[in-house]
């Protein structure tokens, strides 16, 4: 199902419930006091009117008139206060989670995910697709226009609700064009213009960003609500790379680049990489080089028991398994762990001095055994960085979900359109 083309400029069709903006960005002074009050009733409890008045220190005129125009399109919703009280009860003021949607998209080498996101900031729709590494990029765009249009189908009549649809990309892409510019993993998506081709398709505003940018963008919102303290999220699934908030802002880098630690090249190493050089950080430390390196130590008669969970099968081999086993015991299992994380603890160190972040999430496809993993890698932290830095931070190991990208990218939508200024938080 096809969404009607929204207006020039618009960030949504006219008439519907999130029409409320007046341009694509959040323009304007009245804009800011919206977004304001949207975010105070969205995170307080029991808010009225008076708490509105309180809180943002706007004139009780504003607060009635923005509330009233809130209320009739349908983004707010009122109950009134049951409990027996002293003088006037006042009225409850609630998010109408149905008021405004938006979509979200991210992709790996074999899977998409696709999600919708209320305005309640939940999501409420989840989609996975197989992607093929021998997909081309005609296909590959085809399976994420259906993605699409089944998060829309989700909703029915209230299509007319969704304000844009996010991209969280991976590999480069470029932001001002909405281009994406290419992924290792699938040789066949190179210059792909497709924020265009989905703002054609689907006639709303299309957000892109790189995809590791986008689950930073959801811990943010998961975690943070609208203030977010300086952490660093680094992920290690098909590669390795980070997402960074400093001083309450994601940080991409004047290209959208930043983060690309992955591809540091490490003295010694020699493993040929993705990206077409040898010793890159991500050879050695990523999801896929534990795999790799724990099938070249069955081949020479070490982990058996992996080699007998996977039936000889090399193929079967998941980073949980290797954490499974580490966990139980297995010391070359655990070894396996550590050096990981001795090798991406020295990486780090350099980021960690110049950054000063309060936090670093390491975020994979498990848990990474949590303490068996986080311990060693704080430990060559600690080794390698200054005490003054080292004792601020703190270090956590993240099993986050499988849309976490998606969902940020849908979040980054909703930022665009309802994100507080930073003078007004």
């Amino acid at each position: 199902m096809q969404m009607k083309p929204a207006a020039a400029g618009r960030l949504h069709p006219e008439g519907t419930a999130g029409g409320m903006a007046e341009t694509g960005k959040v323009e304007g002074r009245k804009n800011l006091k919206r977004n304001r009050i949207l975010s105070v009733i969205r995170y307080g409890n029991e808010i009225s009117r008076h708490e509105i008045k309180k809180s943002t220190g706007y004139s009780m005129t504003t607060v009635l008139d923005l509330v009233s125009d809130l209320v009739k399109k349908g983004v707010l919703y009122e109950e009134d206060c049951l409990e027996t009280r002293t003088g006037r009860r006042p009225t409850w003021l609630h998010i109408c989670p149905q008021a405004v949607y938006a979509v979200g998209v991210e992709f790996f080498a074999d899977r998409l995910s696709c999600v919708l996101v209320d305005f309640s900031y939940h999501v409420v729709y989840t989609e996975y697709t197989a992607i093929d590494p021998e997909d081309t990029a005609e296909q590959l765009i085809e399976k994420i226009k259906q993605a699409v249009r089944k998060a829309l189908e989700s909703i029915g009549s209230r299509q007319k609700k969704v304000i844009g649809i996010g991209l969280g990309i991976p590999g480069a892409v470029d932001k001002e064009k909405g281009t994406a510019i290419s992924y290792a993993s699938l040789p066949a998506w190179k210059n792909i213009p497709i924020c265009q081709i989905l703002q054609e398709e689907f006639g709303c505003p299309v957000l892109i960003e790189n995809n590791i940018n986008t689950m930073a963008i959801a811990v943010r919102w998961q975690q943070y609500r609208e203030k977010a303290e300086d952490f660093i999220l680094l992920s290690l699934k098909y590669g390795i790379r980070m997402g960074m908030y400093l001083n309450n802002r994601l940080f991409p880098g004047c290209s959208g680049s930043a983060g690309e630690i992955g591809h540091v090249r490490l003295p010694g190493a020699k493993r040929f990489c993705t990206c077409g050089r040898e010793g890159c950080l991500e050879t050695e430390a990523s999801s896929r080089a534990m795999r790799r390196k724990a099938q070249e130590r069955i081949e020479c008669g070490h982990l058996q028991e992996l080699q007998h969970l996977t039936g000889g099968d090399p193929h079967k081999l998941t980073e949980a398994m290797i954490v499974e086993q580490a966990r139980k015991g297995d010391p070359e299992a655990a070894a396996l762990l550590s050096e990981t994380a001795d090798y991406l603890g020295q990486s780090l160190a350099m980021v960690l001095s110049t950054l000063n972040p309060q936090r670093i999430l390491v975020s994979s496809q498990s848990d990474l055994g949590g303490e068996l993993f986080s311990e060693p890698f704080a430990r060559t932290l600690k080794e390698f960085t200054p005490p003054v830095i080292f004792d601020q931070v703190s270090v956590e190991c993240v099993e986050l979900p499988e849309y976490e990208g998606a969902e940020g990218a849908a979040m980054m939508v909703m930022e665009n359109e309802f994100m507080v200024a930073e003078d007004e938080l």
